[in-house]
C-alpha cells in the first residue's frame, strides 16, 4: 500500500545491454530538499534551521520506517533524493 512519505514507483525497466534502469515515478513538483535548503542559505548569512526542518525530518523518518517494515533498505539517503 502506498505511503504518503514515499514517492510512488509506477514502472521499472531494465536495459541490460545498456546497463541502464529507467523508472517511472510520481512527480514531486515542489523540488528536492536540497533546493529548499539552498534557497534558505542564500537568504540568510548565518544558517538557522527553518521552522519546517523538524517536519521534514519527521517525514523522512516515517518514510524510512515504512520501507523498513516492508523489508527494504535505504542506501542513498541524501537531500537531493528527498
Amino acid at each position: 500500500e502506498p505511503h504518503r512519505c514515499v514517492v510512488r514507483l509506477f514502472h521499472a525497466k531494465h536495459f541490460p545491454d545498456l546497463r541502464l534502469y529507467c523508472f517511472v515515478m510520481e512527480l514531486c513538483s515542489k523540488g528536492s530538499l536540497t533546493e529548499h535548503l539552498r534557497q534558505i542559505w542564500q537568504r540568510e548569512e548565518d544558517y538557522v534551521p527553518p521552522p519546517e526542518a523538524f517536519f521534514w525530518i519527521g517525514q523522512v523518518l516515517l518514510g524510512i520506517e515504512h520501507l523498513h517494515t516492508m523489508g527494504m533498505l535505504v542506501r542513498d539517503l541524501k537531500p537531493d533524493n528527498v
